[in-house]
């Protein structure tokens, strides 16, 4: 598993300190999918920015599966175990195809032309993208780019895939695009998710929610639990998702018998038990 201990971080410039993490402890297993939610400058980004060591600790410690991130030698082994996801999938699609995208990771690690043609094979797949194999990365939709992004972290053969608000500049087509080969990657490859995002209809696929607020984890649970917690997020000035919003108004008028209903499917549901 991944473990956070005490780790607290500051960003500094010439005039000023701004403390991004105050003593952050957090456990993540393998197989988990774990959000984490918070309003700008909360320390997210910030949070997963260590797990693969492109931070690293100020005070406290950031260990994966017992290796140290602060350990030099470490470093290329951990980022081996934690493949990191950004915003923008331009900024990591830099091959004239998709395949030799895919393949530049495993090129890197040194593996056979043969293992290498199977790391393609198999990410590619996994992310529903074979098809789009010889074709140019900038001809694809935003959906499609990220899909080749997390293939090719994929390609590295990871455990843990780190995704820092990676649906933010994707229409609504390919967030979900993405929030499927997820889904797919967790249930069915067991591959662990910390999922960064501000997009709360997003958290409710995952296993557990991290709050974070100035630099701290103020909360966590199951989306059900955290979303219960509405008036403290809005507080926080974070949203709860419309379908929540909506069945919370709904109990309170005793149209419904709860008010914590996640998803469509469960309001459908509920509604349909109404006759």
């Amino acid at each position: 598993m991944i473990s956070v201990k005490n780790l607290s971080y500051s960003y500094k410039t010439a005039k000023a300190q701004t403390k991004a993490l105050d003593n952050v402890n957090l456990e993540i297993k393998k197989g988990e999918w774990v959000a984490v939610i918070g309003p700008n400058g909360s320390g997210k980004s910030t949070l997963a920015r260590h797990l693969n060591a492109l931070c690293l600790p100020e005070t406290g410690t950031v260990t994966v599966e017992g290796m140290d991130t602060r350990l030099p030698e470490m470093i290329w082994k951990i980022r081996q175990k934690v493949a990191f996801v950004f915003q923008n999938p331009d900024n990591q699609l830099i091959a004239t195809t998709v395949e030799e995208d895919v393949a530049f990771g495993p090129e890197n690690l040194g593996f056979s032309p043969k293992k290498i043609k199977e790391r393609v094979f198999y990410a590619l797949q996994a992310v529903g993208m074979e098809e789009y194999r010889e074709s140019a990365p900038h001809l694809l939709s935003g959906g499609q780019k990220q899909r080749v992004a997390i293939a090719g972290a994929l390609a590295m053969n990871p455990d843990y895939l780190v995704m820092d608000e990676a649906t933010s500049m994707l229409d609504p087509q390919g967030r979900q695009e993405v929030l499927n080969t997820l889904k797919n990657l967790n249930e069915n490859l067991g591959l662990t998710i910390i999922y960064i995002t501000h997009f709360m209809e997003e958290v409710v696929f995952a296993h557990r929610v991290v709050v974070m607020e100035s630099g701290k984890i103020k909360t966590m649970g199951t989306p059900r639990e955290i979303f219960s917690q509405g008036d403290d997020l809005v507080k926080m000035g974070l949203d709860v998702p419309e379908i929540t919003l909506l069945a919370g108004k709904l109990a309170k008028k005793g149209w419904l018998k709860k008010g914590d209903i996640l998803t469509l499917d469960e309001m459908v549901e509920s509604l349909c038990q109404l006759r």
